[in-house]
């Protein structure tokens, strides 16, 4: 019976190794682009938490959620 299970995994080892390849390659990718961020773009970012003032990309969100609030 276990042999029968054995060789039916006989081709695993390849999407093993493909996973592990593409997540090294990701990874590597995140990295990277984590590295070539430019200084003042990372000074904003470790800021975020910090600021009081709302972003402008998420101006639009925070009025669809006073409108809910509103309307609730």
């Amino acid at each position: 019976m276990y042999r029968e299970l054995l060789k039916s995994l006989d081709g695993l080892h390849v999407l093993s190794t493909l996973g592990m390849l593409m997540f090294l390659g990701v990874f590597f990718l995140v990295v990277i682009r984590a590295v070539s961020r430019r200084k003042s773009e990372v000074n904003q970012w470790s800021q975020l938490p910090l600021e009081d003032a709302p972003l402008s990309h998420d101006h639009n969100h925070s009025q669809a959620q006073t409108k809910v609030k509103t309307q609730a």
